[in-house]
């Protein structure tokens, strides 16, 4: 067990932050256990299906590869650095029989080569070299690059399939891969998932999310979507171990072509069960129609292709009354309903809302609302408290220029009322320019009773009183000016 970003101390099976640690990063605690194949099922309808990876051949297949480079302004610091060290060791484990590409972007996107190459020695080290000129600048606009490397893969794997008039094929069909590093600040989750969703589901997408404050739950979407992975980097410490993770997942899978039989499955429950990649377990979740099975009458059997050659397996269940199992399945298939939703399958929202109450977990339709009976204004003046909210750790606000400051500060002064024989802030008078301008500046209003020549470079010779048995000049005029 280990917490990267924090100080925990471990009580028997009780786990607490530190005394004194701040919660301006994620809290992020792993946990190191043995795996095995196992199906648990809770009693109540749910299930939860582990397969260890099994001991067969690895069967290598050409990849087109498309990287996509977050560079913007919020990947800026040890981020972007980061971000550089990952991409260059993805190009560096592709092989020659693989193509790629690699996209870097901001609000605009950019391209180390056109198209798609193949991966030589020449292509990766032009394609490392590309990224280490990469620096962050800009607003993150994730959808454009999206379409980019979708329009790619979809056009090199037509290709394959309808080569030109007397052209040979080029091997058989490859694996179309998508790898993203970036952040995940964006703002348009939905849209992305809407217009690039259906497209990037035919594909495997993994995701390498670099913050300590991780939009983790978009990104683990778009990875769910094409049955890959989301790797979470809050160090440079972490780089290697979650690349490690996620060369494995980029590499050919150990089976593929999966389903489930055994079990009296309910239609449209059970998880994405995707493919069998080596030194990854494969998770699936589910419901089944016999809600009180007897210790062990039930058992599933998870078919597939390794090497294609068929495979299969099969799991004994065991009855756990556990709560978690039911829960688990229902954060999962709420995830991939809205997901749909969010794609455009719009007729879903009962779904999500009658899956949400039944079961208890929160959907974008649904809250939990807390009544509190107790009366706390007694009819004693308001107090008003004002709550701190820290930026998340290593996040760099842009700061105000001063000359905005400065404006701003004038405007809202020259605007405001002011109460009799109270002074009025004076702006700062600039230097007089060659050429006299013609009026006041836009950004300024001239208060009420103010000379009509205030703010204009011309010098008035007018006296208001001002309230107190005294004469002033106007707010443009110079203080030795006279009557």
């Amino acid at each position: 067990m280990a917490s990267s970003l924090h100080l925990v101390q471990r009580e028997g099976t009780t786990v607490e932050l530190r005394p004194g640690e701040r919660l301006d990063r994620d809290f992020i605690l792993r946990l190191a256990f043995e795996a095995s194949t196992a199906l648990l099922l809770d009693g109540e309808g749910a299930f939860h299906l582990t397969v260890v990876p099994p001991a067969v051949e690895e069967t290598r297949v050409p990849r087109d590869v498309v990287l996509l480079l977050d560079r913007s302004g919020s990947m800026t610091g040890w981020k972007m650095v980061a971000a550089r060290r990952a991409a260059a060791r993805i190009v560096d484990t592709l092989t020659s029989d693989d193509r790629f590409a690699v996209l870097t972007f901001d609000s605009v996107v950019e391209q180390a080569f056109e198209g798609l190459r193949p991966a030589s020695d020449r292509n990766r080290f032009r394609a490392v070299e590309h990224l280490s000129r990469v620096d962050a600048r800009g607003g993150t606009e994730l959808l454009a690059p999206l379409h980019q490397a979708i329009s790619l893969l979809s056009t090199a794997s037509a290709a394959e399939e309808q080569p030109a008039p007397g052209a040979a094929g080029r091997g058989g069909p490859r694996d179309r891969v998508v790898v993203l590093v970036t952040d995940g600040q964006v703002g348009n989750e939905d849209q992305i998932l809407e217009q690039a969703g259906g497209a990037l589901s035919a594909m495997r997408v993994h995701v390498v999310g670099i913050d300590r404050a991780v939009n983790a739950g978009f990104l683990g979407r778009l990875a769910g979507l094409g049955a890959g992975r989301c790797e979470l980097v809050e160090s440079e410490d972490r780089l290697d171990a979650a690349m490690e993770q996620i060369h494995r997942r980029i590499g050919a899978p150990l089976v593929t072509d999966l389903s489930l039989k055994g079990l009296d499955l309910e239609p449209g429950t059970v998880s994405h069960l995707g493919s069998i990649f080596p030194g990854v377990p494969l998770t699936v979740s589910g419901r089944y129609r016999d809600a009180a099975p007897a210790q062990g009458t039930e058992a599933v059997t998870i078919h597939g292709l390794a090497g294609g050659r068929p495979w299969e397996q099969t799991v004994p269940g065991t009855v756990v009354r556990d709560p978690a199992i039911g829960a688990a399945w229902a954060r999962a298939q709420l995830r991939a309903l809205e997901d749909r939703y969010a794609m455009g399958e719009h007729d879903l929202e009962q779904e999500i809302v009658r899956t949400s109450t039944t079961y208890g977990v929160l959907c974008r339709f649904t809250a939990y609302v807390a009544v509190d009976t107790r009366q706390v204004a007694d009819g004693a003046p308001e107090h008003r408290v004002i709550q701190p909210v820290e930026p998340p750790s290593g996040w760099e606000l842009p700061a105000m220029p001063a000359a905005a400051s400065g404006m701003m500060f004038t405007t809202m002064a020259a605007a405001a009322p002011q109460a009799p024989g109270a002074s009025r802030p004076r702006p700062r008078r600039s230097k007089p320019s060659a050429a006299p301008a013609p009026s006041a500046p836009p950004a300024l209003r001239r208060a009420p009773g103010a000379c009509p020549s205030w703010g204009s470079a011309r010098r008035c010779r007018h006296r208001r009183p001002s309230g107190t048995g005294s004469t002033r000049s106007c707010r443009s005029c110079s203080p030795s000016s006279s009557d």
